[in-house]
C-alpha cells in the first residue's frame, strides 16, 4: 500500500487511479517489517540441528541480491572451509547482520564404484560397466527422428533411476549369465558441493549477508571484521568483497569521473556561447543547489537515495542549466534595471513551459511505476523534483545573481 505524500493527500483530491491490482493483493505492512516479524517468530528454530540454514530474504531492485558478499579464493580447500566458518562465525556476533550464508553445501552425492576381483574375472571394466548404466540412468539420446510437429529426440531412463536400491541390484548381462553389480562392484557414496566455482584454479566460495540499516550499515560492518579477514589471508585465503560496499564503492568512483567529465564538457560549450567566464560561473552555480530539490523528492515519495538516484543527479546537471542558457542568453546585453525586469519578464513564460512538458513526461515514472519502471523510479525522482527546484532558481536566483554582479541600476 502506497504510503508517500502524494498517493495519500493528492491522489484522492484528484480522483486518480493508475492501480490495477485487485484490492485483496494490497498489503498495508512493509517487505521490511514483515521480514522482522518473522526473524522474530522463527528464532527459536534456527537452533534446530535440522537446519543448516535460515535466510528470509526480501525482494530487490537493482543488480545486488545482497548487501555484503565476501568471496573467498584458495588453492587449499580445508583452509577455505575453515576460514569460511570462521568469517561467518564473526559476522553473527555483530548487531544488524542477519540472513547470513554462503555456497559451501555439500548437496550433491557422488556413487563411485570399482570392480573387485569377482567382477574383473568375468572381463567387466569399469568404463564399460558405466556405458552400461548410463543408458538407464543418466537419460541417454538413443536417435533422433522426425514427426508431424518436427525434431524429435528419442531417450531413455530407468523409471528407478532414483533408487540407490535399484542401481545396487542393477543386472548385468555377462556372456550367458546375469549378475547384480553389487556382486561385481565396491560402492562408495561421496557427498560433494552443491555448486563448484573456480578461478584461475583456484576453488571460490562465497559468503552473503544482509544488514539492518537501523542498526548498521554494510560499511560498517565490513570495517568491523577487518581484522578477521587479514587473519583469514594470512592462511593464504584470498578476499573479495563484493555486494552493496562494492557497487557503493564502483558508483562513488564512476560517478566522480563522469561528474568531472560533464562539467568540464558542459563548461566548454557555455564559453563558446556566452564567450565569458563570469557568466558561464553564473549558469554552473545552479548546479549544486538544484541537488536539494532531488533530496526533498526523495523524502516527499518516501525513498532512500540509490545507484539510479545518483545516475538521475548526473544527468540533472545538463537539464537543469537548459533553463539558465535561455535566460542567461536574453540578459547578457542588460544594461538598465529597467530593461532587466522586462527581459525577465519574457523569459518566465518559455521557462515554465519547457519544466512543465518535461516534469509531465516524467509524472507517470515518478508517481506511477510498475514492472521494470520501479528499479528507474529514483532517476526519475532526482530528475523531476531537481528540475522542479531548477526551475525556480532559474527564475529567481539567476538573475539575481545577474544584476548583482554586473552592479545594474535604474536609468536616470
Amino acid at each position: 500500500d502506497e504510503d508517500n505524500w502524494i498517493q495519500n493527500y493528492l491522489n484522492p483530491i484528484f480522483t486518480l487511479s493508475f492501480d490495477f491490482e485487485q484490492a485483496e493483493k494490497i498489503r498495508s505492512v512493509k517487505s521490511n517489517k514483515l521480514i522482522r516479524r518473522l526473524r522474530k517468530a522463527l528464532s527459536g528454530v534456527q537452533h534446530d540441528p535440522l537446519i543448516t540454514d535460515l535466510n528470509i530474504l526480501g525482494k530487490r531492485h537493482g543488480v545486488v541480491r545482497t548487501d555484503i558478499e565476501l568471496n573467498l579464493e584458495s588453492t587449499d580447500s580445508q583452509a577455505m572451509m575453515r576460514s569460511l566458518h570462521f568469517i561467518k562465525k564473526a559476522l553473527g556476533e555483530i548487531d544488524g547482520v542477519v540472513d547470513i550464508s554462503d555456497n559451501a553445501k555439500l548437496d550433491k552425492k557422488e556413487y563411485r564404484f570399482k570392480i573387485n576381483s569377482y567382477g574383473a574375472s568375468l572381463g567387466l571394466t569399469e568404463r564399460s560397466v558405466a556405458q552400461t548404466l548410463s543408458h538407464y540412468y543418466l537419460e541417454k539420446m538413443q536417435s533422433v527422428t522426425l514427426d508431424r510437429t518436427g525434431v524429435v529426440e528419442i531417450v531413455t531412463k530407468s523409471k528407478q533411476k532414483d533408487s540407490l536400491e535399484s542401481l545396487q541390484n542393477f543386472q548385468l548381462t555377462v556372456g550367458e549369465k546375469k549378475v547384480a553389480l553389487r556382486d561385481v562392484v565396491d560402492f562408495r557414496i561421496d557427498e560433494n558441493f552443491a555448486k563448484i566455482e573456480k578461478t584461475d584454479l583456484k576453488t571460490l566460495k562465497s559468503i552473503y549477508a544482509n544488514v539492518d540499516t537501523a542498526k548498521v550499515t554494510a560499511g560498517e560492518v565490513l570495517q568491523t571484521i577487518q581484522p578477521v579477514l587479514k587473519e583469514v589471508e594470512k592462511e593464504g585465503v584470498y578476499i573479495i568483497v563484493r555486494g552493496e560496499s562494492e557497487r557503493r564503492q564502483e558508483m562513488l568512483g564512476e560517478m566522480g569521473r563522469a561528474s568531472i567529465l560533464a562539467i568540464f564538457l558542459i563548461f566548454i560549450v557555455l564559453l563558446i556561447n556566452f564567450n565569458s567566464f563570469k557568466m558561464v560561473f553564473i549558469i554552473l552555480s545552479v548546479i549544486p543547489f538544484t541537488v536539494l530539490g532531488a533530496l526533498v523528492g526523495h523524502f516527499i515519495m518516501g525513498m532512500n537515495l540509490t545507484f539510479p538516484s545518483i545516475i538521475g543527479l548526473l544527468g540533472l546537471a545538463g537539464v537543469v542549466i537548459n533553463d539558465g542558457i535561455v535566460m542567461l542568453d536574453f540578459l547578457k546585453h542588460t544594461r538598465t534595471l529597467e530593461e532587466f525586469y522586462e527581459r525577465v519578464r519574457l523569459r518566465v513564460r518559455p521557462i515554465l513551459i519547457t519544466s512543465i512538458t518535461t516534469l509531465l513526461g516524467l509524472s507517470t515514472l515518478i508517481f506511477y511505476p510498475s514492472g521494470q519502471g520501479i528499479f528507474l523510479q529514483p532517476l526519475a525522482i532526482s530528475l523531476g523534483f531537481g528540475l522542479l527546484w531548477g526551475t525556480i532558481l532559474n527564475l529567481l536566483y539567476l538573475p539575481a545573481l545577474y544584476a548583482f554582479l554586473h552592479k545594474l541600476k535604474k536609468d536616470s
